[in-house]
């Protein structure tokens, strides 16, 4: 039905307005704004040569015709090319953006083939007639346009007289029995655009009597027919025979309608067959905005995000967050990213931006893409920050959205959302408190940090509570707390009132519950100068048992005020909180790892090729870390456990159900690697990415194929086809990306090539970095080696570099007649 309104709507602006007597509003018939008069006009062959691009034809395709382009309420950019036989090639569509449409068409726009996408010569072979036919046929054409501009011209004089009539004395001798128009064909819109191309006001009787309509009740003695089209349109017919009819409207659902002899029905159809959408403005660019169709749209099912052109919004300003309705056609065009067809009208919903905490991707929900995306902007900002390149990059109000606690976009607002996932709130974190020597903000209760010593309040000569042993406080809203000791005792105060209690001793485990204080004592009040006990804090939740940490207490130095210091070390926090490990076999596309944070959360990524970013909790056990990842979507939960050596952690296939998108082997390790590791890998991708879009030939070298010594410190890239354009191109956008030229290498040999040339290139290079000498080697062309058969080396005007390198050269065994020294001021 749309691709029908659609070639309604091009007939009407290729054959004039036939749908509407009147003349077509100037914005229609717009003067050629982009004639082009060439020598040469188009020929079936050449549309034929067209169709071979397909998808690709774009309007310089058409700079080497004779077309006049012009404006019409469809498209920016129009034209309709005569090929003779009844055959002419229809154009249109925005200058910005590919052709919508490029139609080849017989007679009319009804029949005819997509030249992207159709078999056009199928196509010709079909219709395209001999000369003499199509002198025939031309001729009745023209005798029939020239009708149809008479009566437009007519109509157009009947419109201007507002108070006009539609006659009703005319006689219909044609039709003397009703009955005849309960039988015929079921009527359709080509019948409706061949009515309106007749003599509209002189519509008769006769002119439906082939069609089958259905007798309605009669209205104000008036007899009624209705002509149903489809299931959205059909058409009502009133009057009494003989006479001419008195209503004769085009019905949209049963509600409103358009006369047929004096409206625009083209008009009517257009805008009744429109579609709705509400959209959120996601970027703003310099000709157009890219919107996201809110939740639930029909849109959404097959695309994410779609181009709108700023000529559609008119005056409206648009803001990052605004919600715009946007009425269209119905149709999809599917540029990169897709376009909406013949938008009608952008009407504004809510310039008011919606704030959804954590949706850093704006699409209306908080997953892991969400996270994902955070890390991507802050790892890479180039790509997938504001403005970045990539296709989906973070957006403002995508950073509006992902500051979760208003100091600014930082990797903890991805850990955040990630806790709020996975359901670790705020509220469960274990807080505890000791009575220190230094009371802060008017209590002697201060909280302790992880891995921070802070000196007790306990006094061995004082007659306090002070006197009776070290006191905590905890607050566990999520686990019921219990603290256990091997070398001590504990103490609770249990107050009577008015000021008086008394201290009684609970033994060496005592549960605290959620809230609530108590006292360590050491074992008989004696203290040795290496004096240390441990604490362990525990949690109880659905009959299991949760390590929380250890509070270590050991003997004060001598010079220190107090007797006893204690430190709290969370949970596997010495051994791995706050480091990255990664894969030893690296993973896809480099660097599989694993990120341990403070908070008890882990990050996953398999690599830095994926999209994928995996999170969880990680808890110790004894000497295993055992990580958990809840997956909502698939309502599961998957485990994985690793034995904790050292630097290392030795994954434990026993036990777990593997890691997301990797295949890791029972016995294989992760390990710490050097930090700056994953930002050269950062670098190696952005060079990947940037030569690959620009066809650069150029090519960066995977760091597994580095020599050793130089993988942990530069990018190695491999230029294949010297370019001075390349070139410029690749030094703006390391400016541009702010990327650090001295990390990256250019090396002159070729990474796969077994030639003794190459070879010898390979180590002068390798020589020549690592030494910081002030030489470089001419690149390996194999073909110029033949016929040289020598390595060129040019090196700074020293003798000492010269010495140098042949020595170097002598230690390898290599012949210095292969090796030509060249020097240079």
């Amino acid at each position: 039905m749309k691709n029908k309104i659609i070639a309604l709507a091009l007939a009407a602006i290729c054959f004039g307005s036939a749908a509407a007597p009147n003349v077509m509003p100037a914005q229609v018939i717009a003067a050629d704004s982009d004639t082009s008069q060439t020598v040469k006009n188009m020929t079936l062959d050449d549309v034929q040569e067209l169709s071979k691009k397909g998808k690709k034809l774009d309007w310089s395709d058409f700079s080497g015709f004779n077309v006049k382009w012009r404006s019409t309420i469809a498209y920016s950019r129009f034209a309709k090319i005569e090929l003779g036989n009844d055959l002419f090639l229809v154009v249109g569509g925005e200058p910005n953006y590919r052709p919508e449409v490029v139609w080849l068409c017989y007679k009319d726009t009804e029949t005819y083939v997509d030249v992207k996408t159709g078999d056009v010569s199928a196509f010709i072979s079909k219709y395209a007639k001999t000369d003499t036919v199509t002198t025939t046929t031309a001729a009745k054409t023209t005798t029939t346009t020239a009708k149809t501009t008479t009566t437009t011209a007519k109509a157009t004089t009947t419109t201007a007289k507002t108070t006009t009539t539609v006659p009703t004395t005319t006689t219909d001798s044609t039709i003397k029995d009703l009955g005849v128009l309960e039988e015929g064909k079921i009527m359709t819109l080509d019948d409706v655009w061949e009515i309106c191309l007749r003599n509209r006001l002189e519509l008769s009787w006769a002119d439906f009597k082939d069609f089958k309509g259905e007798r309605l009740p009669d209205n104000n003695g008036n007899q009624q027919y209705k002509f149903v089209i489809d299931d959205t349109y059909s058409l009502l017919l009133t009057g009494n025979p003989p006479k001419s009819p008195i209503d004769i409207f085009m019905v949209y659902k049963d509600q409103n309608g358009v006369d047929v002899r004096i409206d625009d029905v083209v008009s009517f159809l257009l805008e009744t067959a429109t579609v709705k959408v509400t959209a959120t403005v996601m970027e703003i660019n310099e000709n157009t905005v890219i919107v996201k169709p809110v939740e639930g749209s029909e849109e959404l099912k097959s695309y994410d995000r779609f181009n709108l052109s700023l000529r559609y919004l008119g005056d409206i300003k648009p803001t990052q967050g605004m919600k715009l309705e946007i009425t269209y056609i119905g149709g999809i065009l599917e540029t990169n990213p897709p376009q909406f067809v013949y938008v009608h009208n952008v009407t504004v919903v809510s310039d008011v931006p919606e704030v959804l905490k954590g949706d850093a991707n704006c699409d209306g929900q908080v997953d892991m893409a969400d996270v994902v995306l955070i890390m991507q902007a802050m790892a890479n900002p180039n790509k997938y920050g504001i403005d970045g390149t990539a296709e989906h990059h973070l957006t403002e109000q995508g950073k509006i959205n992902s500051d979760m606690d208003g100091n600014g976009l930082t990797v903890g607002d991805a850990l955040a959302i990630q806790r709020k996932l996975l359901g670790i709130e705020e509220c469960e974190k274990l807080t505890i408190k000791l009575n220190t020597l230094i009371p802060q903000n008017g209590s002697e209760y201060v909280e302790m940090k992880a891995d921070e010593t802070m000196v007790s309040s306990y006094d061995q000569a004082s007659s306090s509570l002070n006197g009776m042993g070290v006191w905590f406080k905890f607050e566990s809203p999520k686990y019921p707390v219990t603290v256990s000791t091997e070398n001590g005792k504990f103490r609770i105060f249990n107050y009577k009132g008015g000021g008086l209690g008394s201290v009684d001793e609970v033994g060496k485990s005592y549960t605290v519950g959620r809230s609530g204080e108590v006292c360590f004592a050491p074992e008989n009040g004696k203290l040795s100068d290496d004096y240390k006990a441990e604490v362990k804090v525990t949690g109880e939740e659905n009959g299991k048992t949760a390590d929380l940490g250890t509070l270590v207490i050991t003997k004060t130095d001598k010079n220190t005020k107090g007797v006893l210091s204690v430190t709290f070390k969370k949970a596997g926090s010495a051994s791995l909180a706050g480091k990255k490990f990664y894969y030893e076999k690296e993973g896809f596309g480099g660097y599989c790892n694993i990120e341990f944070n403070e908070d008890g959360t882990f990050l996953y990524s398999p690599g830095v090729l994926s999209s994928y970013l995996g999170g969880g909790t990680w808890k110790i056990s004894g000497d295993t870390v055992i990580l958990t990842e809840k997956n909502e979507g698939e309502g599961k939960t998957i485990t994985n456990r690793f034995k904790i050596a050292g630097n290392d952690i030795v994954y434990i296939a026993d036990g777990s159900d593997g890691l997301r998108y990797m295949e890791v082997k029972d016995g294989e390790k992760f390990s710490i690697t050097a930090a700056d590791t994953s930002d050269l890998e950062i670098i190696r991708q952005q060079l990947s990415d940037f030569f690959t879009a620009e066809k650069i030939d150029y090519s960066v070298i995977p760091r597994d194929k580095m020599p050793e010594q130089f993988a942990d410190k530069y990018v190695f890239i491999q230029v294949n086809t010297a370019d001075t354009s390349y070139a410029a191109r690749y030094g703006a956008f390391l400016k541009s990306s702010d990327i650090d030229s001295s990390l990256i290498k250019s090396i002159p040999y070729k990474i796969d090539s077994d030639t003794e040339l190459n070879k010898i290139r390979a180590l002068l290079y390798c020589y020549i970095l690592e030494n910081n000498i002030n030489a470089s080697i001419d690149p390996t062309d194999e073909e110029a080696d033949l016929k040289n058969k020598t390595v060129l080396v040019k090196y700074a005007d020293s003798e000492k570099t010269r010495t140098q390198l042949e020595n170097f050269l002598k230690e390898k065994n290599i012949d210095l007649k292969l090796v030509e020294f060249f020097a240079v001021e």
